[in-house]
């Protein structure tokens, strides 16, 4: 899985970051605040849409159109070390 973060201008929103799997366009890290919502695994981006001053396209699982951010988008860089983690990953396995 490669991961990007994208960061977004600073015009006092919750979050200034989204960390992007590559591979599926799915959210997986957000910060520093709003993270149990957007890392949820119930979103995802438009990957062919993604560049350096523009606003990104978001897919839901609960929406049946895609919306737009209103956050103009600063810098997309490799996402150090996965950054935050989703409040729930469907994809991880849990030992017991």
């Amino acid at each position: 899985m490669t991961v990007e973060r994208i960061t977004f201008e600073d015009r006092g929103q919750d979050f200034l970051w989204w960390e992007v799997d590559m591979e599926t366009g799915r959210v997986v890290g957000c910060g520093p605040c709003q993270g149990w919502l957007w890392a949820s695994g119930d979103y995802r981006v438009d990957l062919d849409a993604i560049s350096v001053g523009s606003c990104l396209r978001v897919f839901s699982r609960n929406e049946a159109r895609a919306r737009t951010l209103n956050h103009v988008i600063a810098d997309i860089a490799p996402a150090p070390q996965r950054g935050t983690l989703p409040l729930f990953d469907p994809q991880q396995q849990v030992s017991t």
